[in-house]
């Protein structure tokens, strides 16, 4: 069992400590793109729908959407090192509407798969001049006419599809003939006018409840956007749709998660994940990209802030997604896009469990007291105490900066530790 400190909920007992974010090092950039003069003429939203996946052959796949003449297509790159700026752009397929959201995931099976589509209205598809296949594709729900979510769409409009990626042909096929998430699986369904399932899909296999997991946007209202989820055993069945909560609650007349983009955080209990944040009514927006954590995949908390907007918005909110989360030699590396002015997908770092802490900075010695019920008499420590600081762990003294400190104690069923001027980030029992 791992615990994390992003909160003082779980613990019984507290006096003179607090909940720090430590913000993540930029490392480096592995991907840039140049946005045209076309695009930034003809269109508001320049973001790619960036994925990174490692495939059988342990290179990295990075796909991505593009547009070429004002056709949104997909495309990919593969690096044995992460670096993609000067990596050859191949083209994968013409997804239609699956192009605009396309997102790449690892199945149990270590398949690599992929999610995309969208469900539209007739009207918001006739509005894009889309191409039109005649009436057999409508169909009413909800007193409106929608692009029918019961059939295949040759140009994929009317729900999330499921592909799964031959890496021997470097082509995409369909699973299943019709898409597995449509208009009637979500919350926002009675949000007219507006192209649902419009959003960074995030899918991955939680390890935690040994199902599959999918998070996508929710249209509350005009300008209002929240983040949905389900599950599902197969890929193809998935559970009624709900909301996922967040701490600092939810406003539903000014907040906006844009995405989140997230999966299982190392050998623990807990989900790592990355949402745009922005308020509604701000002049000035001062809000950004946010690091998010959760115990059970449907309760967030957002923790703290991995980039600034530093702006109003001139065009879309400025996006964020996970990629991929790696830990190597004790490293936390998280791989991130940003859309705002340019897009670019950058590195960044933090040592194992350190992006939060349980700290004690005042001149006062702070402490905490919880139940542990050890299934041994050794729990792993990582902390580091600042100059004269220390941890006392049953009145042993310990200083330095350690990641997994070994440390035995002699009571296996309450845990109290003393504080001064250092930080625990996470204990292992």
């Amino acid at each position: 069992m791992k615990i994390l400190f992003f909160n003082l909920d779980k613990i019984n007992n507290h006096k003179n400590v607090s909940v720090k974010f430590n913000k993540l090092e930029l490392d480096k950039k592995i991907k840039e793109n140049n946005i045209t003069a076309y695009d930034r003429r003809k269109f508001k939203n320049f973001h790619k729908y960036h994925s990174l996946v490692k495939g059988e052959n342990k290179n990295y796949l990075f796909f991505h959407k593009s547009r070429k003449k004002g056709k949104e297509k997909t495309y990919f790159m593969e690096s044995n090192n992460l670096d993609f700026i000067n990596k050859k752009v191949n083209f994968l397929q013409d997804l239609g509407c699956a192009s605009h959201n396309f997102s790449a995931f690892k199945t149990k099976e270590n398949k690599i798969y992929a999610v995309g589509g969208k469900a539209n209205s007739e009207e918001t598809y006739n509005k894009k001049k889309l191409p039109n296949y005649g009436e057999e594709y409508i169909s009413n729900f909800n007193g409106r006419r929608i692009i029918n979510p019961d059939i295949n769409h040759p140009y994929h409009a009317n729900g999330i599809y499921l592909f799964e990626f031959d890496e021997n042909e470097n082509k995409l096929n369909l699973v299943v003939q019709k898409p597995i998430i449509n208009l009637k699986h979500l919350i926002d369904e009675k949000y007219k006018g507006v192209a649902s399932l419009d959003s960074h899909i995030c899918c991955f296999y939680d390890k935690n409840i040994s199902k599959y997991r999918i998070y996508c946007r929710a249209n509350l209202n005009q300008g209002i956007r929240h983040i949905q989820t389900s599950v599902s055993n197969d890929l193809i069945n998935w559970e009624k749709f709900k909301l996922i909560n967040v701490t600092p609650s939810f406003n539903l007349k000014n907040d906006n998660y844009y995405c989140i983009s997230c999966q299982n955080y190392l050998d623990s209990k807990y989900y790592l994940g990355v949402s745009p944040y922005f308020k509604k009514n701000n002049k000035f927006n001062k809000d950004g990209i946010y690091l998010m954590i959760s115990e059970n995949g449907i309760d967030w908390y957002r923790i703290g802030i991995i980039k600034d907007a530093g702006k109003k918005y001139s065009t879309t909110p400025f996006q964020g997604v996970v990629h991929k989360l790696e830990c190597i030699n004790n490293l936390l590396n998280i791989y991130i896009d940003f859309n705002q002015e340019k897009q670019e997908v950058l590195t960044y770092k933090i040592k194992k469990d350190r992006f939060c802490s349980l700290y004690n900075c005042s001149d006062e010695i702070g402490y905490v007291e919880f139940d542990t019920k050890l299934n041994n008499n050794e729990i792993i420590l990582n902390f580091k105490t600042e100059k004269n600081g220390y941890l006392m762990v049953e009145n042993k003294k310990y200083e330095g900066d350690f990641l997994d400190l070994k440390v035995n104690i002699d009571n296996s069923k309450k845990l109290k530790i003393q504080l001064f001027k250092s930080e625990i980030y996470s204990i292992i029992y």
